[in-house]
């Protein structure tokens, strides 16, 4: 995948990455009860634009994360 990238993504995937790191540093502020991790290709450098972000959330209680 980052052969991919440096080859056919060099000049527009850092500033896409970037942008996707600040969405789920948003999210992780906004979810930090759950201690949140990232995970997926936003956290091994590897996203894009079509990349999603994936947290990984921790509670002792699973229903303490259902959307209010």
């Amino acid at each position: 995948m980052r052969v991919y990238l440096d080859l056919f993504c060099a000049e527009s995937q850092p500033t896409e990455l970037a942008a996707l790191r600040e969405v789920a540093a948003l999210w992780m502020e906004r979810l930090a009860e759950f201690r949140p991790h990232l995970t997926g290709a936003i956290w091994r450098g590897t996203a894009t634009r079509l990349s999603s972000v994936h947290l990984h959330l921790y509670c002792d209680d699973s229903k303490a994360a259902n959307w209010r």
